[in-house]
């Protein structure tokens, strides 16, 4: 038996990774998920210690990764303030979206992506939220990315109705173990989007290419 099969039931993921150009046709490097949650998991809290350092995190740097029992939050990590609980949630609102991963859609009114993402932090503050404890959100298909509008409107609502972390983030996955991770919460207002209104960051759709469909497009007939 497998050390996956050790960890838990296998658990649906979608795909995210670049595409790569060179001298023949374009390519897609796509990440190649654990088959487990847990196993998934510890991968996007390692990713998430080992990168998070190069981003101007308030808590940085994370170091002493912990996997916690199976009641506790997700993990524990050590912080430039001592000791942390980590919990993790993928963002994936496919109930809310009816949708499947190979299905999600590729156009979101952005007003409702931001109460997805919104809503989905809420739920942990109720549930896993309290003193000393860190959320990580982190997508596993690229068309759930969440960018750096939504991630500015949400701070936003969060900073209005303060959520029971102590910070929250958010993390992209890239392959060979590297990432890009946020600080959404506290966070500071996003340099680009500060100077707009609520009204005008919810304007249109979220709108993200699927990488498959470039490459298709890109590729000789």
């Amino acid at each position: 038996m497998g050390r996956d099969n050790l960890l838990g039931p296998k658990k649906p993921t979608g795909r995210t990774g670049p595409i790569h150009f060179s001298a023949g046709p374009p390519r897609r490097e796509i990440i190649e998920w654990p088959n487990s949650k847990k196993a998934i998991e510890s991968t996007i809290a390692t990713m998430f210690v080992d990168h998070a350092g190069r981003m101007p995190i308030g808590l940085a740097p994370f170091s002493d990764l912990r996997p916690n029992d199976e009641n506790d939050l997700d993990f524990t990590i050590a912080t430039n303030d001592g000791d942390r609980l980590l919990e993790l949630a993928e963002f994936a609102p496919l109930a809310e979206l009816k949708a499947k991963y190979e299905s999600a859609p590729k156009h979101i009114p952005r007003g409702q992506f931001f109460e997805l993402v919104h809503d989905l932090i809420m739920m942990k503050s109720v549930h896993q939220g309290g003193a000393g404890r860190l959320l990580l959100l982190y997508n596993t298909h690229a068309r759930l990315f969440i960018d750096p509008i939504a991630m500015e409107a949400v701070r936003r609502k969060l900073n209005v109705r303060k959520p029971n972390f102590d910070a929250i983030y958010s993390l992209s996955p890239k392959p060979q173990g590297h990432a890009l991770v946020w600080e959404l919460w506290p966070g500071q207002p996003h340099p680009f989007y500060e100077r707009r209104s609520d009204a005008e960051l919810a304007e249109g759709y979220f709108e993200l290419i699927d990488l498959d469909d470039l490459i298709q497009s890109s590729s000789p007939s």
